[in-house]
């Protein structure tokens, strides 16, 4: 059914900085889908970054090749926001004018079947208040050599990945750059969605950082957003996007780790969904004992955090 749609109805989004080649590379599988629809979202150059105005602009220059009938938007900065202000006002931007959408950032290259099965599913679950997010990518793959048997497309889980991803304008409505609640709320929220002590400090630790300001995201307030509301998010069994941005010019992820060498893979139709809408506590645990070996102390994690995240996608 999918693969003869030759034009897609709902909305993507393009996040792009300063990266034009890999930008090609993500335009050229939207094109594949050629959606009516196009909202593209770029960051100024830092002032303290030489010949990165050059770069910026090699990039809006790939965006201006889109041949098929499109609408186009376009939120270009002249001076740089960062990643936490640019992204965020980008996306309020977005879901002022659509109720629902997909979103790429310029490194998250996806497999066709990814446009289709969050389509399907956005417009499946566009109702139910519980689900937040619906991710392209699955971790596991790199994370863990075990292997858990599921026998659906798609499983329900709190830990939402952004590589790759989905959402609705009644759920980013919730949410909040600056996570006002974390101060009272945090530690009920961490030991609400993390049985593990490591994986609590761990995450306490970022959104503390996040909170004080000393990480440039906007992220991990998706992902506090999310756990705040009691969401769940969708994570597909096989992993559809590769992320082609762990390199020396992103901001997070400048080197290479087991996470750049997740392939992307071909989503089968029609999808097979899961009869009750339930956290996999079964997945969860064995991502998140991927991600903590209990071997390392936590500080040891934190100072590994580059080769850890697991839900941060980088953004030059």
């Amino acid at each position: 059914m999918w693969l003869s749609k030759m034009n897609m109805d709902t909305p993507v989004v393009l996040i792009t900085f300063n990266r034009p080649e890999l930008t090609k590379k993500t335009l050229e599988r939207i094109k594949m889908v050629r959606p009516s629809r196009l909202f593209i979202i770029s960051d100024g150059p830092r002032s303290t970054k030489k010949g990165e105005g050059l770069l910026i602009q090699q990039t809006r220059d790939v965006l201006k090749n889109i041949t098929w009938p499109c609408d186009i938007e376009r939120k270009y900065e002249e001076k740089n926001l960062g990643c936490k202000i640019s992204v965020s006002s980008g996306l309020n931007w977005v879901f002022s004018k659509v109720d629902r959408a997909i979103i790429l950032e310029d490194d998250c290259v996806p497999d066709r079947s990814f446009f289709y099965f969050c389509e399907e599913l956005l417009e499946k679950y566009k109702n139910n208040h519980r689900i937040m997010h619906i991710s392209g990518s699955n971790l596991l793959e790199a994370l863990s050599s075990k292997h858990t048997t599921i026998d659906t497309s798609y499983y329900f889980s709190y830990l939402a990945s952004a590589w790759g991803w989905a959402t609705w304008s009644r759920a980013w409505k919730n949410y909040d750059v600056a996570m006002k609640s974390w101060p009272k709320e945090g530690q009920y929220i961490l030991e609400s969605h993390l049985s593990d002590s490591k994986s609590r400090l761990f995450m306490k630790k970022q959104f503390d950082d996040v909170f004080k300001g000393k990480i440039d995201t906007w992220d991990y307030q998706w992902i506090y957003t999310c756990w705040t509301n009691n969401a769940l998010a969708i994570s597909p069994y096989s992993n559809m996007i590769t992320n082609m941005g762990f390199n020396s010019l992103a901001t997070h992820t400048k080197f290479e780790t087991k996470f750049s060498q997740i392939l992307s893979h071909r989503m089968k139709f029609p999808l097979h969904h899961p009869k009750e809408v339930i956290e996999n506590k079964d997945i969860d645990m064995l991502l998140l004992k991927s991600m903590y070996p209990e071997s390392l102390i936590v500080d040891i994690i934190l100072k590994k955090l580059p080769f850890l995240k697991m839900f941060l996608r980088p953004h030059s």
